[in-house]
């Protein structure tokens, strides 16, 4: 089984790590099983943006591989999260070989081309074997222009969520990826203990069922945000 590791460190305002999905656009933007009403999420129905490319059909394909590494990642992932002070580091690993699987399920539902690149909203087809739980999730406007769910994560039962961010660097097609990393590691303090070592804080845990469920992006700091729930 192949897998593959994805990690990114947040010094402050610096950030450093690998894409795992989308380019930069404004205000909200579609994510990954938002469906209606707004408390029912889905669980066959993602999105995903790719930067620039040579053509348009390998923006698009680019699309396809990264809503595949989210379904793999859905599937099963291998978290290590780190907090030294206010550095944090998120590192995935999923299963390579099942992303590329996914490839024959995937139906295309809606493409838009800019010319930052391209972003799609992807059906995966079958039957679905996620558990979807009810999260109600807040996305009113609070004063400072952000969705209150940034500053106000959803809790209940059967499921626990956790909130990521970054500010866009150098690198910005890359910035909504290190926000979903750091979003799916941060919900690792919600569940388990830490081996510390110094100032050190790092927790490591198998997850199945973690998804991003909102995204956003505020051009008033710079700043996206994720927001990662995982069924209990």
């Amino acid at each position: 089984m192949k897998r593959t590791g994805i990690g990114f460190a947040v010094f402050g305002s610096a950030v450093l790590g690998l894409i795992l999905a989308g380019c930069a656009s404004s205000g909200k933007y579609p994510s990954a099983d938002i469906g209606e009403p707004k408390d029912t999420l889905s669980a066959d129905t993602y999105f995903a943006s790719a930067p620039t490319a040579q053509t348009r059909d390998k923006e698009l394909s680019d699309c396809l591989m990264l809503v595949a590494g989210q379904v793999s990642i859905r599937d099963r992932v291998e978290v290590r999260y780190t907090v030294s002070g206010n550095m944090v580091r998120s590192e995935l690993g999923y299963d390579q070989d099942y992303s590329v699987t996914l490839l024959d399920r995937m139906q295309v539902l809606t493409v838009s081309q800019t010319g930052n690149g391209t972003s799609a909203v992807v059906r995966i087809t079958g039957k679905s074997p996620y558990k979807v739980p009810r999260v109600a999730i807040d996305d009113r406007m609070d004063g400072n222009g952000l969705p209150r769910w940034v500053s106000k994560k959803p809790e209940g039962t059967g499921f626990v969520t956790a909130v990521g961010t970054v500010r866009v660097s150098a690198n910005p097609a890359s910035a909504p990826g290190y926000a979903d990393m750091n979003a799916i590691g941060a919900l690792l303090p919600e569940i388990s203990e830490p081996t510390v070592s110094g100032s050190a804080k790092t927790y490591a845990k198998t997850l199945h069922g973690a998804f991003i469920a909102r995204r956003w992006y505020s051009p008033g700091d710079n700043m996206y945000y994720s927001l990662a729930v995982l069924p209990r």
